[in-house]
């Protein structure tokens, strides 16, 4: 589990996990946009999103936002 401090305005960007992998995020403050590139969801507190990780994904902060970041490896 990742502890995801996002700034509003400022995007951050990751590459491609291995394949099968999964990634949830729930938001715990702020609002945040995240998930696969081009596939982003809005999230508030207390929204959640799961997303295939092995392709690139990205996360902003739309207003100063707090997330925690589950990375699920197959096998």
């Amino acid at each position: 589990m990742f502890e995801l401090s996002l700034p509003a305005g400022v995007e951050q960007s990751t590459g491609a996990h291995l394949p099968g992998t999964r990634e949830v995020v729930v938001c715990v403050r702020g609002r945040v946009r995240v998930g696969p590139l081009g596939e982003e969801a809005y999230l508030g507190p207390g929204d959640d999103r799961w997303f295939a990780a092995d392709g690139p994904d990205g996360y902003v902060g739309l207003r100063d936002g707090r997330a925690l970041d589950w990375v699920l490896y197959d096998g």
